[in-house]
């Protein structure tokens, strides 16, 4: 083993420092800080709500952050659901399997989409409420 003691910096850049040992050189990079975590999509960090976008079709599945803030641990749940006109029904949120993970799904979807002539393949934006358990449908735009 050879002593730290024993090498010499001769050269340093910003990223790589060359240490030199009887006429051998040894690069060294140097740690840098973790890249930082870019927030993808339309994630509002605020615990309160929280933004999500799915294309209409027959089945609504959730985002996982929406089953976590909801609370979600048993097969069903119920959960509001608010349409453009500021409509609340209550929907019944089911467990599917997804491989080894759970994820779930709101039953009855399709009478939602129909009961607000909503398309299949148009971009639905919601926002879901923590504190009311209610996912607000807040535009509609085409697919």
């Amino acid at each position: 083993m050879i002593k730290k003691e024993l090498f010499k910096p001769t050269k340093t850049r910003e990223d790589v420092v060359h240490w030199t040992l009887k006429d051998k050189k040894i690069k060294q990079v140097k740690k840098s800080s973790p890249p930082k975590k870019v927030q993808k999509g339309n994630v509002n960090t605020d615990s309160e709500f929280f933004d999500f976008t799915r294309k209409g079709e027959y089945r609504l599945r959730l985002p996982v952050e929406v089953a976590n803030r909801a609370g979600f641990k048993k097969k069903r749940h119920s959960l509001n659901v608010q349409n453009l006109e500021g409509e609340v029904v209550v929907y019944t949120a089911k467990i599917e399997k997804n491989g080894t993970a759970n994820r779930y799904s709101v039953e009855n979807w399709q009478k939602f989409m129909d009961d607000n002539k909503l398309i299949d393949g148009m971009m639905l934006d919601f926002t879901f409420v923590t504190s009311k358990n209610t996912i607000i449908l807040k535009t509609v735009r085409s697919g």
